[in-house]
């Protein structure tokens, strides 16, 4: 029997439905999904199958159902769309049926079903047997809301080309500045970045679109400001943090009274009530902010936390001080809601990318990288993508084996500038570009050691990367942290803390590693968080004072940067002079050790 004579059996909603087991390539569990902003309702986003980009339908949606809660149950039909492959979440898959017993008609005119019936093709009766399977049309449900096959088969056509050219240039790299939306990592290519700032007082302008925030002064200019979150209509980073924080207050009200139930009835805490499977303990552990008011208030709300949990789980727990530390508790959860709103802007960013001749400032939850990839790690957004609403995608990266998914913005299509060109600041706002030509401003990427903040000339910068894992050396010299593997290339990582003389910190997810290239050779600098990619007008550089130049110690000062009239004072450094003719010569001698010890 051939496959064309079966058909995969699922639930959609109440009803049974059948696909052809020949157009179904496999079936997974309901994987990571990336989210597409702006993207149609059917559109439940990107996945990585395998190192492919797979976009996921929500068949729900298509059928004319309402949307339900992802389950154990729930699952992924990979099928075949011409010549490529679609994802369709399925309630439940009930099996694989043979048509040889079976009668398969076209649909009746009139369907007594719940569902949307012109994606019907056939219905299949099994004998003996009052259910009905409907066969769906998986051409037709793979090309919802008007994608052609045309369409496809250009974005297949692109695709090819792509990978044709990347094939014969793969060695072509692209540097992108990525940040993140609502847990969602986008990108931007630095080209098109021309500098990162933080957040300021905005102004707010009447009679503007609602994504528009207002006008920020930047160098006695007005910028005009983005909320990417209000654009791709998310609910502001502060807002969805306090639904969070309610909602997790709610559930541990419901949680007393669980336990509560549990002693009164003389029983065994379950699993679900434990420290260990608590999502607001994991919530707890992965927030992270550089708000030192926020961050010393979670520290409180995770100490209360663990206390209350520790009650319970005491066995004898005492009622009463149960609900006075669960009522501790959410005093401090409304206390965390109460500030949010002037913490969150100590962790957004404001990316100023010029879009057809207009500087527009973009805000975001938060800076990510500045990194340079290989452009054969990036894919056109899948077809069925390409509608009005998500236009403004002009690839998919793919990092970490495809576990890691970039989506790249383009600027261009991302807002209408002609609602920017409207506002009356119009002109002002241009000086951001044409108050200075290039030849009288550098453009620097700031950072922090310490209690300092320091500034490197972007042009000296090849990418800015997390602190993932650094393998230390033994006997390396104490400037030395480690080394570190960057696609392949082994990368000795300076410390700037120890060089600096300044006492060690532990670890935390601020802390960056910046790429430069000492004497053309690949080093990390690592810092304690970076601040902004900044412009800064050269009258405001000076040279050191002279007992700065004097100092062998201090001769990587390169100049000092002078912002915000005189009140913020940047130290530039010469990544050529951090170290000595003979750290550099260490630097190396370690780097050589590593790789034969590692050869053996």
């Amino acid at each position: 029997m051939s496959t064309s004579d079966q058909i995969v059996v699922f639930r959609v909603g109440k009803e049974l439905f059948g696909a052809r087991i020949d157009r179904v390539r496999e079936i997974i569990r309901y994987p990571v999904i990336t989210t597409i902003p702006r993207a149609p309702e059917f559109l439940a986003g990107i996945t990585n199958l395998r190192g492919q980009v797979l976009p996921i339908i929500d068949t729900r949606v298509v059928l004319g159902l309402n949307v339900r809660d992802i389950t154990e149950s729930t699952r992924v039909l990979v099928v075949d769309s011409y010549n490529s492959q679609t994802g369709m979440t399925v309630d439940s898959v009930n099996g694989v049926l043979s048509l040889e017993d079976v009668t398969v008609e076209p649909p009746p005119s009139a369907i007594d079903v719940e569902i949307d019936t012109k994606y019907v093709k056939n219905i299949i009766k099994k004998k003996n047997s009052d259910s009905l399977i409907m066969e769906l049309d998986l051409d037709l449900i793979t090309s919802v809301k008007g994608s052609s096959r045309v369409r496809k088969e250009t974005a297949l056509s692109t695709t090819k080309e792509v990978k044709e050219e990347t094939d014969t240039e793969s060695t072509k790299e692209i540097q992108l500045v990525t940040f993140v939306v609502a847990d969602e990592e986008y990108g931007f290519p630095i080209e098109s970045v021309r500098e990162v700032l933080r957040v300021g007082y905005i102004t707010e302008v009447p009679e503007v679109p609602p994504y528009i925030l207002g006008v920020l002064s930047v160098r006695n200019s007005l910028l005009p400001i983005v909320d990417i979150r209000r654009l791709f209509n998310f609910p502001s980073l502060a807002e969805n943090i306090r639904e969070e924080l309610n909602r997790f207050e709610k559930q541990h009200k419901l949680w007393l009274k669980d336990v509560i139930n549990t002693i009164d009835s003389a029983g065994t805490l379950s699993n679900e009530l434990r420290l260990e499977s608590c999502r607001f303990g994991e919530w707890l552990e992965d927030f992270r902010t550089s708000s030192e008011d926020l961050a010393r208030l979670i520290q409180t709300v995770r100490y209360d936390h663990i206390e209350l949990h520790k009650e319970a789980e005491s066995g004898s727990p005492d009622k009463d001080r149960l609900a006075q530390l669960c009522e501790k508790l959410s005093m401090d959860i409304q206390k965390m809601g109460g500030i949010v709103e002037s913490a969150v802007k100590e962790d957004q960013k404001i990316l100023v990318v010029e879009i057809k001749g207009v500087p527009v400032g973009f805000l975001v939850d938060r800076m990510q990288q500045v990194i340079r990839v290989s452009e054969r790690l990036i894919e056109p957004p899948p077809s069925v993508l390409t509608t009005e609403k998500t236009k403004n995608i002009r690839g998919i990266l793919k990092l970490d084996e495809g576990r890691r998914l970039v989506l790249i913005l383009d600027e261009d299509r991302l807002i209408d500038v002609g609602e920017i060109e409207k506002m009356e600041i119009r002109e002002s706002s241009k000086e951001v570009i044409t108050e200075e030509t290039s030849t009288e401003e550098i453009q620097i990427i700031t950072f922090r050691v310490g209690e300092e903040e320091f500034g490197i000339g972007i042009d000296k910068v090849r990418e800015i990367n997390r602190l993932d894992r650094i393998t230390s050396i033994p006997r390396a010299p104490a400037f030395i942290k480690g080394i570190m593997n960057l696609r392949g290339n082994v990368i000795p990582v300076i410390d700037l803390r120890e060089r600096f003389g300044l006492e060690t910190i532990e670890s935390s997810e601020a802390r960056r590693v910046i790429i430069v290239e000492i004497e053309g050779k690949l080093t990390g600098l690592l810092v304690d968080s970076v601040s902004e990619v900044l412009r800064v007008s050269r009258r405001d550089v000076e040279a050191p004072p002279e007992v700065i130049e004097t100092d062998v110690n201090l001769e990587f000062i390169e100049s000092i940067g002078k912002v915000d009239g005189g009140n913020r004072i940047i130290l530039i450094i010469d990544v050529e002079k951090i170290l000595s003719s003979e750290e550099k010569q260490e630097l190396e001698n370690t780097k050589k050790e590593y790789l034969k010890e590692s050869e053996e």
